[in-house]
């Protein structure tokens, strides 16, 4: 668990403002309204400690590049997001959460 979380403590985000604030809106939300909003991750890990690692990620291929990001939402073991990291082009974010509902207003 602390080595996932290391990892994503030190990811360098180069994702826009906008899309972090995003993301950190859902900071204490459930896991489970989060999937409502945004539909199923791309792929779900179990930590130690009984919380989960909800994975959504857009990818695209334009002009030769692959243009990524990667959304993370980390939960507590009742199921609440207590962490939140987005990392990729700026331009794939905003593809990834295009539509995407905040967590609070």
């Amino acid at each position: 668990m602390r080595m996932i979380l290391c990892s994503l403590g030190t990811l360098t985000v180069l994702a826009g403002c906008a899309n972090v604030g995003l993301v950190d809106t859902w900071k204490g939300r459930s896991a489970d309204d989060l999937s409502v909003a945004w539909g199923s991750p791309a792929a779900i890990q179990r930590l130690d400690n009984g919380g989960r690692v909800l994975n959504y990620e857009h990818t695209f291929f334009y002009g030769g590049t692959n243009y990524f990001c990667r959304a993370w939402f980390v939960t507590d073991p009742s199921g609440l997001i207590v962490e939140t990291k987005i990392q990729g082009a700026n331009g794939a974010c905003n593809q990834l959460l295009r539509g995407k509902p905040a967590g609070r207003v």
